[in-house]
């Protein structure tokens, strides 16, 4: 989960970089390159994505670069929420769970010895007593 989290949060960093309008000509590029190698849109997108991809590159200005590229953000955005819930939803179920199953075992924590100490008392007196 974190390493989804961390995927999704690097992707909108870099397209609020792509969106950037001093961002020179190869940089944009290389940094477009490094959004597809991740594989968020493809996550996204599934079916869709070789379209998606198409249709940010058939862009011509950049302008409407910028404008697609927002629908991207807003789209990942979403998604990166989702599972930051999520991930907080299971974290807290998680540790409830098992804080509260511990909770009990936790302050019998002397019975082992209590119990120890018990047979052996009741062992020597009983050889006491014969």
């Amino acid at each position: 989960m974190n390493i989804n989290i961390n995927m999704y949060k690097r992707a909108l960093k870099l397209i609020e970089e792509l969106m950037n309008d001093d961002l020179p000509e190869e940089k944009a590029k290389k940094k477009y390159d490094e959004l597809i190698r991740l594989k968020v849109l493809q996550n996204l997108y599934q079916n869709r994505y070789t379209e998606v991809i198409e249709e940010v590159n058939k862009c011509k200005t950049h302008e409407d670069k910028k404008q697609s590229l927002s629908l991207l953000k807003g789209r990942v955005k979403q998604k990166l929420d989702s599972f930051i819930e999520t991930k907080n939803t299971n974290n807290k179920t998680v540790w409830h769970e098992t804080a509260e199953k511990n909770f009990h075992k936790s302050l019998d924590h002397r019975s082992f010895y209590f119990n120890k100490g018990e047979k052996k008392m009741s062992t020597q007196s009983r050889k006491e007593k014969t």
